[in-house]
């Protein structure tokens, strides 16, 4: 049980990093295009609430022990 959960977590940042990388990317094509990159932002908010959630749930549980 311990090893499926490091790799969840191991699989978890890896999806992270790759999105934030790709809305970065995504920003940069949009500036120089001069369009907007609002999904690339919105996409960014919505991982860094993602995260927030989830040290809260952490948190939480851990508080019951």
């Amino acid at each position: 049980m311990q090893l499926y959960t490091i790799f969840l977590l191991a699989a978890k940042i890896y999806l992270i990093v790759g999105t934030w990388r790709s809305a970065e990317k995504y920003k940069i094509l949009k500036k120089k295009k001069k369009q907007s990159a609002f999904w690339a932002y919105a996409g960014q908010v919505y991982i860094v609430l993602s995260i927030i959630q989830k040290v809260g749930y952490m948190i939480r549980g851990f508080q019951s022990f």
